[in-house]
């Protein structure tokens, strides 16, 4: 059993971090934390709504603090981040040296089937005005973009990997090999 441990689920939106995130901490009876949810509650506006009034550069501040918060807050969690928390600030060297960081990695084939079928473009201010014909190459372009962090995650999954029971055995050799 992981008692004392931060995870931080990282990708693009619609890779499953924060469906995954819940069922893994459900599993390893960790505490879950939508890193995305936290700063709508703490702000009473949607992400989509800080963007809209506030703009990226905000919202990324707004993220910063409540991801700092939530990791001085608790000892242990599964983490779901936003898209772009690992490609901003220090976030990603303070995940990396505050616990284990995952990255959701999924095609852009499957990221669009996914954010079409759940609706999930209109809660994604990044993705905004897209449409079938133009999500998938939008979704290429910024994975190309924030691969160089993603990238950096010590642990990788894909849509082949990545259900709680194989994830759950990635994470308890992870901690296995790294005593």
């Amino acid at each position: 059993m992981i008692t004392k441990s931060k995870i931080f689920l990282v990708g693009m939106p619609g890779s499953g971090k924060s469906t995954l995130g819940k069922d893994l901490a459900a599993q390893l009876e960790l505490h879950f934390v939508d890193l995305d949810d936290e700063i709508e509650k703490v702000n009473g506006n949607t992400v989509r709504e800080i963007f809209a009034r506030r703009g990226e550069e905000a919202f990324r501040k707004l993220e910063q603090n409540e991801f700092e918060r939530s990791i001085g807050k608790l000892s242990s969690f599964v983490m779901a981040t936003g898209g772009g928390t690992p490609c901003f600030f220090d976030n990603l060297a303070i995940m990396k040296s505050s616990g284990l960081v995952m990255f959701l990695n999924i095609s852009p084939k499957i990221l669009a089937k996914r954010l079409l079928a759940g609706k999930g473009i209109e809660k994604r201010p990044l993705l905004k005005g897209l449409n079938e014909n133009s999500i998938e190459g939008e979704l290429s372009a910024k994975l190309e973009k924030r691969l160089p962090y993603y990238s950096q995650a010590q642990v990788t999954l894909t849509e082949n990997n990545a259900t709680v029971i194989e994830v759950q055995r990635i994470i308890e050799e992870y901690y296995k090999l790294s005593k």
